[in-house]
């Protein structure tokens, strides 16, 4: 396991990756089932690996090509 690739980011970092507010990006995590899931790093802390935001942004930039 390469440790730069599989880097935790907290929430926030993972919002401006995505370039969304707080509320929008809680509520993708709620309604989209391909939204990264969080990991638990302590009892109030969590966060996502780096690549599968990147992965999800990728997917999402993938599917704007898709025809409707």
């Amino acid at each position: 396991m390469d440790i730069i690739k599989e880097q935790i980011v907290r929430p926030k970092r993972a919002m401006e990756l995505l370039g969304v507010a707080r509320t929008t990006f809680y509520r993708m995590q709620k309604t989209d089932p391909n939204f990264p899931k969080p990991i638990k790093l302590s009892v109030r802390n969590s966060g996502y690996l780096i690549t599968e935001i990147q992965d999800y942004i990728k997917q999402l930039s993938d599917n704007r090509n898709a025809p409707a």
